[in-house]
Order: structure tokens, then C-alpha cells, then sequence
């Protein structure tokens, strides 16, 4: 949803091409991402028993988001971009 609306958006940035707009949606999720994996941190390991397996569980669940669906969405997004113009 970041990438999409930081690409999209009809802003008065109309001169800031769409490949700086994902730079600046990947920093938003650079930035969750890194919030997240430092409050995870701390449960995986002073937790026990299921708060262990949230922490791990949520830990991949978010490092596969960013490293894998984040680039897929951005290719497909830019393919889209591409055609339309």
C-alpha cells in the first residue's frame, strides 16, 4: 500500500520521476521493518514457549515481506508504469 500510494500520488512533486517516489516508500518500510525486528528482539529472546514462536514467526513473516514481496510488487508496479506511459 506504501509503494503504491507514494508512487501514485498526485502531489505538487509532479517533477520527482516514480523511481525516487519507491526510494522514499522503501525508506517508510525500511523504518517499520527495523521498528518491528527491535520489539520482536526482546520477546524472542526473554519470552517463552508460544511468545517465542509470535516473535520468530512475526521476525520471518516481516524480513520475507521486505525481501521478497517488497521488490516483486515494485518490479510488477514498475511494468505497470512502463505500460501506462
Amino acid at each position: 500500500v506504501v509503494i503504491t500510494d507514494e508512487t501514485l500520488a498526485r502531489r505538487h512533486e509532479r517533477f520527482i520521476n516514480w523511481k525516487e517516489k519507491l526510494k522514499a516508500a522503501f525508506s517508510i518500510i525500511s523504518g517499520a521493518y527495523l521498528t518491528v525486528s527491535v520489539a520482536m528482539l526482546p520477546l524472542l529472546f526473554a519470552g517463552a514457549g508460544l511468545l517465542k514462536g509470535f516473535a520468530l514467526t512475526t521476525l520471518a513473516g516481516i524480513t520475507m515481506g521486505v525481501f521478497i514481496a517488497r521488490p516483486a510488487f515494485a518490479k510488477v508496479l514498475e511494468i505497470l508504469m512502463k505500460e501506462g506511459n
